[in-house]
């Protein structure tokens, strides 16, 4: 095998200036290129549809790949040379890309199959200060605008904090103090025809589990003759009606 055989730079060019350059004469100039201080390509110019574009070009050293060629024969390689550049050489995002970029958009999602239907539309770009919704970010809200005159926090003005509000719960009570609420929750009117425990846990606001220790102590569970429902009645040693 030749050792002298030379280096060969990789180029690589949008699918559109390859098309171009394939479809170009033999031997006709298309473009120009600049190299920079090191005499490496930095940019070509090159005249598409009818107009002057500038590409630039990055360039990536390969780790010494080999570059062969197929032939016609069957198991034959022909050594071509080694790979020592590679240069990626792409458009500058320009007005004239971006409208070929929206064109080539439209033209492929204009009638794309989504789900079972079929959409006609064009996708316009997104614009989030078009969008509906107003989100309000607690974090963003300046120290200055959360205080009045006096120092002190707006009621309107300090962010709702479901977590804070959730943790504001009623204070434990004793046992005899939660059953005298309980025995007043009874002789309401509302359990007059039975309460549900949910409904005795809203009232006091205390844990189930400690309402429904008390509750099954004063009370009995029936199931209620209008809708069916487990409600639970006081028991008729606590019920004054009952006895009279």
């Amino acid at each position: 095998m030749d050792s002298n055989i030379p280096n060969i730079t990789l180029i690589k060019v949008p699918k559109f200036l390859a098309l171009q350059w394939r479809d170009s004469d033999n031997h006709s100039i298309i473009g120009h290129c600049k190299r920079d201080e090191k005499g490496e390509l930095d940019e070509f110019k090159v005249k598409f549809d009818e107009h002057v574009r500038f590409f630039k070009s990055r360039k990536t050293t390969l780790s010494n790949p080999i570059a062969v060629q197929i032939d016609s024969k069957p198991s034959y390689l022909r050594y071509i040379g080694k790979l020592s550049d590679c240069l990626t050489v792409y458009p500058c995002l320009d007005q004239m890309y971006r409208n070929k970029l929206k064109e080539r958009h439209i033209t492929s999602n204009i009638n794309k199959a989504r789900s079972t239907t079929n959409e006609t539309r064009e996708d316009p770009s997104f614009d989030s200060t078009d969008t509906i919704f107003k989100y309000y970010n607690p974090k963003s809200t300046t120290i200055a605008s959360m205080m009045n005159d006096n120092g002190s926090k707006t009621t309107d003005e300090v962010p709702y904090n479901r977590a804070k509000a959730k943790s504001k719960k009623s204070p434990t009570m004793d046992t005899d103090e939660l059953k005298l609420k309980i025995f007043k929750i009874f002789e309401s009117d509302e359990a007059k025809d039975g309460i549900q425990i949910k409904r005795i846990v809203q009232l006091t606001g205390q844990p189930l589990q400690n309402v429904k220790s008390v509750v099954d102590e004063i009370a009995t569970q029936k199931r209620r003759q209008s809708d069916y429902k487990m409600v639970y009645y006081l028991n008729d040693l606590y019920n004054s009606s009952a006895q009279n």
